[in-house]
């Protein structure tokens, strides 16, 4: 649910796990995580046309030079974002291994991870393979029915919150106590 604080929390929780990893990246889809930078736990990029353009080669450069970041998305569209997310995602789990933990953060998952739709296979296999391969990943959204069943039944942890539509409830694999809100 929007004005749940699922940005608030999901900064709270990055603060907590930046110094267990090496490379941090976060796809910053409505540029709400600038906290981060401000705290001077990670650097700030912006990603518009001009870096949709790049391929993972070019990603895998940037992250080299930049381990812990947040990419916010300026003028590209839902498709133009869910591509150039895979691209990264592939880029940073590239470099991810033993002595290279990597963590990726997903905002508004359902964009780069939509149940309707194609998701494309390097954000599949974030969710499915990334932990084994060192990475960890971060998946934050408030509409649970809309986000890739690959991504949602993968959680090792769900911290939930402010579904109030049945469809989203539905999605959840745990019990959701509407009366909490």
């Amino acid at each position: 649910m929007s004005g749940w604080g699922k940005s608030f929390h999901g900064q709270a929780i990055l603060e907590t796990a930046i110094p267990e990893f090496v490379s941090t990246v976060v796809l910053d889809y409505k540029d709400e995580y600038r906290g981060l930078v401000k705290a001077g736990l990670l650097d700030f990029f912006i990603v518009g046309p001009r870096e949709a353009e790049w391929s993972v080669d070019d990603w895998r450069l940037f992250l080299q030079s930049n381990p812990t970041v947040v990419l916010a998305r300026y003028q590209l569209g839902s498709d133009a974002w869910r591509e150039v997310s895979a691209n990264i995602i592939e880029a940073a789990r590239g470099h991810a291994g033993p002595g290279y933990p990597t963590l990726i953060a997903v905002d508004e998952a359902h964009i780069a991870a939509p149940e309707q739709g194609k998701v494309p296979e390097a954000t599949k296999n974030l969710a499915t393979t990334g932990r084994g391969e060192g990475a960890s990943s971060l998946w934050m959204d408030q509409r649970a029915s809309a986000l890739s069943k690959d991504v949602l039944t993968q959680a090792d942890e769900t911290i939930i919150g402010g579904f109030k539509e049945k469809t989203d409830r539905n999605a959840l694999s745990v019990e959701y106590p509407v009366d909490v809100h």
